[in-house]
C-alpha cells in the first residue's frame, strides 16, 4: 500500500491528445476537398514525475502534401513526445476522413481560382 501511495504522490499521467482529437490539417491535392484533418486514433499521453512538465514537449511531423484519393486512417505523420531532449514516444497520426479524387471540372475551376488570386 505504501508503494501505491508513493507512486500516486510522486507521479502523474498527462494526456496530451485524446483519441480521435484533431491535431492539425494537411493539404490535399486533386481532391474533392482541399484539406484533411489529422488525428491520433489512440490518443497520446505520458507518465511523468510531478513538477517536471517543463522538461517535456511535443513535436508534430506531417507529410508535406497528400494527393487524392485519401482513405480514412491512412498514415500521414507522427506525434513525438520529447523528454529531456530525447524522443520518449512516437504516436502515429492518420487522416480523419476519406477524400476522393476531384472531377476534371472541379480541378479546372480550382486552377482558374488560383490563377485569378
Amino acid at each position: 500500500m505504501k508503494l501505491y501511495n508513493w507512486g500516486f504522490a510522486n507521479f502523474a499521467f498527462r494526456q496530451l491528445v485524446k483519441p480521435g482529437e484533431v491535431v492539425g490539417e494537411l493539404r490535399v491535392g486533386k481532391g474533392t476537398m482541399d484539406h484533411v484533418g489529422v488525428i491520433a486514433p489512440e490518443g497520446a499521453g505520458i507518465l511523468m514525475p510531478k513538477g517536471e512538465d517543463k522538461k517535456m514537449k511535443t513535436e508534430i511531423v506531417l507529410l508535406p502534401f497528400l494527393s487524392a484519393p485519401v482513405s480514412q486512417g491512412d498514415p500521414v505523420g507522427e506525434l513525438k513526445i520529447i523528454v529531456d531532449g530525447k524522443t520518449s514516444e512516437k504516436v502515429p497520426l492518420v487522416a480523419q476522413r476519406d477524400i476522393s479524387r476531384g472531377s476534371f471540372w472541379r480541378l479546372l475551376k480550382k486552377s482558374f481560382r488560383s490563377i485569378a488570386s
